[in-house]
C-alpha cells in the first residue's frame, strides 16, 4: 500500500539547447495504494527541479533520492519511510547529472542497505549508506550510465544499461561482459563511399562517428570493422567521390584513412551570433560535381579544395523574428526564450539535374531555394508550416528540377504528426502528403487476407463465365455477362496488383 513517487517539472524548447524548468517537482508518499499523496518536505529543499527516489528492499523506511534545485544535485537520506531527510554526502560527484541532463538514477543492493549505486557519468558505489563513494564502472564500460539492476538474491549479479548498451558482471563488479555484441548504435545520417567492398559512415550517438566495411575480410562483419572517422557524434558524414579513403565530417574535420590524420577544415575557427551551429549541420558534396563540397552553418558554405578555402554562399537564411510557439507555455517571459535570430540551416539539397539549384531548409521553419549558385535567394516555405516547425529533411526531385520534398519534425512543438510536402513548380506551390490510414493490428491482418484470397477468386470466376469488368472512375466494376444480361446489381471493387489476371478485390452487393 506505500509508495513513493517522484515528480520533475522541466520543458523543452522548441528549438534546440531550449529548455526551462519549474520548482514544481518534489517527493511524494502515498499509504493506501495511491488514492492520496503528501508532499515529503522536511530536510529537503523548498525549490525541487527534479528528484529521483530509491528504497531499501530489505529496510523499506531507509529511502535515498537525488534532488536537483536551479543550481546543484544532490543526494538526501531518510531512515523513516520519507518524514524526514538528511543530506547524506558532501561529495557532488554521485549527484552530478547524466551527460543528457537528467538526475543520476540510485539503486540500493535489495540485501544490504548501505551498498548504494549512483547511474551517473560514471556508476558511483557506496559501502556506507552514501557517505562517501568510488568510481565503480566507467568507460570503457559505456558513458553515461542510465539504469542499474541488481539481482534480488544474488547481489553479485548486476546489470548496467548504457548509451551504448548493457553490460553484465556476475562477481560484483570485478569482471564484466561486453556490450560490443549489442547492435545499439543510434545513427544520424548514413553515407557511402566509392570503394570496393564499399564502407558506410556515420556519425555515432554518444560513440563518435564510425566507418565500416560492407564486408568483412573473415566471414562476418564484427566491431574490429569499425573505425572511428573523426567526424562528430551527431554529426554527417561525406566521404570524397574522388578519392573513398578521405572523409568530411561534421563539424567540421578531414580525416584521411591511410594517415588517421583529422584537421580541423571549419569556414570560421569560432562561433558567434554570426555563425552559428548546433549539433547536426550538413555536410555534403555536389552530385553533378564531384569537388565541390557544402557545410551549412546559419549561412551556407562552399569549397572545391577539400576545405582548405571556402566561400559563403548564402546571407543568414534563418528566421529574423517569430512569435513564440504556444507550447512554450508560462516560460515564455524567460529571458531565454524571446525571439532572436538564433536558428540555423538543418537540411541542403543541390539538385541532381542543376548545379546552381540548391535547395535549403532551416530549424525555425524555412524553405530556401537558389538557382544562381547562391548569388540569389527566395523564400519558398509553404505558407502552413510556421516558426519553428524544423525543415528536418529536403530532397531535390530526381526526374525534375522544379521537385523537391520535405520532411517536416513538429516533435518539439508538441506535434507528433509527419508532415512531408512536395513541389512541382520550384517552390511556387506546396501540397502536403496526405497521412495514410493507421495502421492495422496484427489480429487484423489474417481477416484481410482472407478478404483478398476470396476477392481473387471472386475476380477470377467472373473472368471464367465471361464476366467482362469495366473500368469505371477507378474501379474495375463487372456490369454484364457474356450474354448482355447484367449480374444481378453486383459491383466489384478492385485494383491491379499486377500484369495480366492478378487482382486484389473486395466484392460488394448492393
Amino acid at each position: 500500500e506505500t509508495v513513493y513517487a517522484a515528480l520533475w517539472e522541466a520543458r523543452e524548447g522548441p528549438w534546440e539547447n531550449g529548455s526551462w524548468n519549474g520548482t514544481g517537482g518534489g517527493i511524494f508518499k502515498s499509504i493506501d495504494g495511491g488514492k492520496t499523496w503528501k508532499q515529503l518536505t522536511n530536510g529537503l529543499p523548498n525549490d525541487i527541479v527534479q528528484a529521483n527516489v530509491a528504497l531499501a528492499a530489505s529496510a523499506p523506511q531507509t529511502l535515498i533520492a537525488a534532488v536537483a534545485t536551479q543550481k546543484a544535485g544532490k543526494l538526501y537520506r531518510s531512515e523513516d519511510g520519507g518524514e524526514s531527510w538528511k543530506l547524506a554526502t558532501e561529495d557532488d560527484r554521485p549527484g552530478a547529472r547524466i551527460g543528457g541532463g537528467d538526475l543520476p538514477l540510485i539503486r540500493i543492493d535489495p540485501q544490504h542497505p548501505n551498498v548504494v549505486y549512483s547511474a551517473s557519468v560514471v556508476c558511483w558505489k557506496s559501502t556506507d549508506g552514501g557517505k562517501t563513494w568510488e568510481g565503480w564502472r566507467g568507460a570503457p564500460g559505456g558513458d553515461d550510465y542510465q539504469n542499474v539492476w541488481i539481482n534480488p538474491t544474488n547481489s553479485d549479479v548486476i546489470l548496467l544499461g548504457s548509451d551504448q548498451g548493457a553490460i553484465v558482471t556476475v562477481n560484483g563488479g570485478a569482471s564484466w561482459s561486453s556490450w560490443y555484441n549489442q547492435s545499439t548504435a543510434q545513427l544520424y545520417h548514413v553515407a557511402a563511399d566509392n570503394a570496393f567492398p564499399y564502407r558506410l559512415y556515420s556519425g555515432q550517438q554518444e560513440s563518435g562517428s564510425v566507418g565500416i566495411t560492407s564486408r568483412g575480410p573473415d566471414g562476418a562483419i564484427t566491431f574490429r570493422d569499425w573505425r572511428p572517422v573523426a567526424a562528430e557524434e551527431y554529426g554527417y558524414c561525406a566521404p570524397d567521390p574522388l578519392d573513398p579513403d578521405i572523409i568530411f565530417g561534421g563539424k567540421l574535420t578531414r580525416y584521411d584513412r591511410r594517415t588517421n590524420q583529422a584537421q580541423s577544415i571549419l569556414p570560421k575557427p569560432f562561433r558567434s551570433d554570426e555563425f552559428r551551429m548546433l549539433r547536426t549541420q550538413p555536410v555534403l558534396f555536389s552530385p553533378l560535381d564531384p569537388h565541390l563540397l557544402f557545410f551549412a552553418a546559419n549561412t551556407l558554405w562552399q569549397t572545391s579544395d577539400g576545405g582548405q578555402h571556402w566561400t559563403q554562399i548564402s546571407p543568414d537564411l534563418t528566421r529574423k523574428t517569430f512569435e513564440l510557439p504556444a507550447n512554450i507555455g508560462k516560460y515564455r517571459s524567460q529571458p531565454t526564450a524571446q525571439p532572436r535570430q538564433r536558428g540555423v540551416i538543418y537540411a541542403v539539397a543541390p539538385s541532381p539535374f542543376e548545379k546552381n539549384r540548391i535547395w535549403a531548409g532551416t530549424d525555425d521553419g524555412l524553405i530556401q531555394l537558389t538557382t544562381d549558385g547562391g548569388k540569389n535567394w527566395k523564400d519558398v516555405t509553404p505558407p502552413a508550416i510556421t516558426a519553428w516547425q524544423k525543415i528536418s529533411v529536403i530532397e531535390g526531385g530526381h526526374f525534375d528540377a522544379n521537385t523537391a520534398y520535405a520532411a517536416v519534425n513538429t516533435i518539439r512543438l508538441d506535434d507528433l504528426r509527419p508532415h512531408i510536402y512536395r513541389t512541382n513548380d520550384g517552390g511556387k506551390t506546396w501540397k502536403r502528403k496526405r497521412q495514410r490510414r493507421p495502421r492495422r493490428s496484427a489480429a487484423a491482418w489474417p481477416a484481410l487476407r482472407r478478404n483478398r484470397a476470396r476477392g481473387l477468386r471472386v475476380v477470377r470466376r467472373w473472368r471464367k463465365l465471361g464476366l467482362a469488368p469495366v473500368k469505371h472512375g477507378g474501379d474495375f466494376r463487372a456490369r454484364f455477362d457474356s450474354q448482355g444480361r447484367r449480374h444481378r446489381r453486383s459491383d466489384a471493387r478492385a485494383r491491379v496488383l499486377g500484369s495480366g489476371q492478378h487482382y486484389g478485390a473486395e466484392a460488394a452487393r448492393d
